[in-house]
């Protein structure tokens, strides 16, 4: 194996020219992310992710693009205003950032067919995401979508 030295330890074939990134600096780029979406703003959420993000979460019909989740976020934020999240814990380890987040909006347009509520509704969420070369290339999220429709719809628990 033929590497480089950085920081007087060995650095493998595979890692050299790559960005060093703090733990803080990685969590930091998880909120940004976070607040790029919440904000709707696309220069933001262009700048923290690599163009070959690739993201999943509940409801999608599988993997989506940076882009196609861009068009998803963009819907979402139509239809539910004040949206905003909130970050209870983070934990960093090599790559990835896992957040424990709060999102919260109102229901204020048409989401998935139903019409607007006016209800304040929330979301208790995990997101993992991994870093490489200071950008997000892939974001998990996981939620419960059905406890979320239901808060839109008001089932009976």
């Amino acid at each position: 194996m033929r590497g480089g030295f950085r920081g007087g330890k060995l650095v493998p074939p595979e890692q050299q020219g790559k960005t060093k990134m703090s733990i803080d600096s990685k969590k930091k780029l998880a909120l940004a992310f976070h607040a790029a979406f919440d904000s709707g703003d696309e220069a933001a959420f262009a700048a923290i992710c690599s163009p070959k993000l690739v993201a999943t979460m509940p409801g999608a019909p599988g993997p989506l693009s940076r882009d196609a989740f861009w068009a998803a976020g963009s819907g979402f934020l139509a239809a539910f205003s004040e949206a905003r999240h909130t970050s209870i814990s983070q934990i960093s380890e090599g790559e990835l950032v896992a957040s424990r987040l709060i999102w919260r909006g109102v229901h204020t347009g048409d989401f998935a067919g139903i019409p607007a509520t006016g209800r304040a509704v929330s979301i208790d969420a995990i997101s993992v995401d991994r870093i490489e070369d200071g950008k997000i290339v892939s974001h998990d999220a996981f939620f419960d979508l059905a406890s979320f429709m239901g808060q839109l719809t008001a089932m009976a628990a």
